[in-house]
């Protein structure tokens, strides 16, 4: 499991060692070094004789990396450190100058180096900003072809929320001291740290503010069925999904939660719909029944009275345990409180909707910018857990907003119509085995996006909704090391 941590709980880590007089600065920089110069040796086949130039801002951030300057002039490398702003960590800038390092003020006209460490600005920013003169050095080492190395945190990126300036660049390497930023894993900052490696500074960190579960975490928190098992006590999910307009999300909905391994599905719809449900899986029931999870609202139609909105609302006003996708997402009301098992799978619009609904106006554009915060806020507001779509899917749970999960296993080809749908059924048949919301919503997103990476290949072909479905299996199999 990947973990990271606000700002705060950084700084707070490091204060006791501080005061104790313990050299973080060091320990920082010669990490730094590290990763630097193993970068030249694999862009140059060595470190002596290559070139590193340093953009340094004027806190602990520059003072990192004049330290560590000073140690690869020590290995041979020739290193130029560029001052920003006004002044230069002080203690910093004298050991650079003590080892043979230079120290110049920017200028359009200097020549690239193998590598260019972005020092200008570290975790104690309040928004996300770059001053004209930090956004011309980076647009510069941008343009010139370097290699970046992004100092702990790529400059002007918000640590916390992930948000990032129009005029921000993106790293090709981060090396980040002490623990992931919670950033580095909410979008769209993610996309700013290139490859990303945690320099241990021995720092004590508290319980972590943001989650991502990996592969090998699948394993141990799936609901694997055993010898006593039946079709009951796997779980029966219900599916109130589709209409006589989009029957095709009623399929795909039932593909979902019957591929991820449903003990039964049963279809609540027009006749029309059941049909074709039945063509695709002739093992989904059509009559009512018991049912241990719900999932609703994909494919419903608003301009078309075929029952499936009564069903819903109904539905809505006495589950404890399901998902509310897409249609279904428009009848919850303010003031309305749910619980974790709830989970509400909006995309970026969806969720600008809902939020607005609930006397919050967004637009899409807002959401894409902060879907960290913007999944909180939904969370909050009603008790479910939010599972926001995305490259990077966003999950909050109701119990503790502020708590984030993030997975980015998905291809771009996920981007396709009713995929939503397959995923809905796959978080159902989650909750129905018993799986709690948010632990429903992290594994759905997971097998969602690693069966889309199967079926295009890779991410490098083009699928349809089906395809994902299809391979839903294999991609249990394969995250679960019984199988690709």
């Amino acid at each position: 499991m990947k973990r990271a941590y606000t700002a705060r709980q950084i700084r707070d880590a490091e204060a006791p060692l501080l005061a104790a007089g313990v050299p973080l600065m060091s320990r920082a920089a010669t990490a730094l070094a590290h990763h630097t110069a193993a970068a030249l040796r694999r862009l140059r086949g060595r470190v002596p004789g290559s070139s590193v130039t340093l953009l340094v801002g004027t806190g602990n951030n520059g003072g990192d990396a004049l330290y560590a300057g000073a140690y690869l002039r020590k290995m041979g490398v020739a290193v130029t450190a560029i001052q920003i702003f006004d002044r230069l960590h002080p203690e910093g800038e004298a050991k650079l100058r003590r080892a043979g390092g230079r120290i110049q003020r920017w200028s359009a006209t200097m020549h690239p180096a193998d590598v260019v460490i972005d020092a200008i600005l570290g975790i104690g920013i309040e928004q996300a900003y770059l001053r004209p003169a930090a956004a011309r050095a980076l647009a510069w080492a941008q343009a010139c072809g370097a290699y970046l190395i992004a100092a702990d945190v790529p400059s002007g990126m918000h640590p916390d929320t992930g948000e990032v300036p129009a005029d921000a660049v993106a790293a090709d390497l981060t090396v980040t001291f002490g623990g992931l930023k919670r950033g580095m894993l909410l979008p769209p900052g993610e996309n700013y740290c290139g490859e990303i490696v945690v320099a241990d500074i021995g720092l004590e960190l508290p319980e972590p503010n943001l989650t991502r579960l990996e592969a090998v975490d699948v394993a141990s928190h799936w609901p694997y069925p055993d010898s006593s098992s039946n079709k009951y006590s796997r779980g029966v999910v219900g599916v109130i999904a589709g209409s006589t307009t989009y029957p095709g999300a009623a399929v795909l909905t039932c593909q979902g939660a019957c591929r991820a391994g449903a003990g039964m599905v049963r279809y609540l719809g027009p006749r029309e719909v059941l049909r074709q449900v039945l063509h695709a899986r002739p093992e989904v029931v059509g009559a009512q029944g018991k049912v241990q999870a719900w999932v609703i609202g994909a494919g419903l139609d608003p301009q078309v009275d075929d029952g499936q909105h009564a069903k819903a609302r109904a539905v809505l006003a006495r589950a404890r345990v399901g998902v509310v996708d897409a249609g279904a997402l428009d009848l919850i009301r303010p003031g309305e409180r749910y619980t974790d098992n709830i989970v509400l799978t909006p995309h970026a619009t969806e969720a600008a909707r809902l939020a607005s609904i609930l006397g919050h106006p967004l637009s899409a554009a807002a959401v894409a910018e902060r879907p960290g915060a913007v999944a909180s806020l939904l969370a909050q507001m009603t008790g479910a857990t939010v599972l926001l779509k995305g490259a990077t899917t966003v999950i909050a749970p109701g119990s503790d907003p502020q708590h984030l999960i993030t997975q980015a296993d998905a291809t771009p080809f996920l981007a396709t119509a009713g995929a939503g749908d397959v995923l809905a059924g796959v978080i159902g048949t989650l909750l129905a085995a018993g799986v709690d919301g948010p632990r429903a919503a992290v594994l759905g997103a997971m097998l969602h996006g690693t069966a889309a990476k199967i079926a295009s290949r890779g991410g490098i072909a083009p699928i349809v909704a089906e395809d994902v479905a299809r391979e839903l299996p294999a991609a249990l199999a394969a995250l679960t090391g019984e199988g690709a």
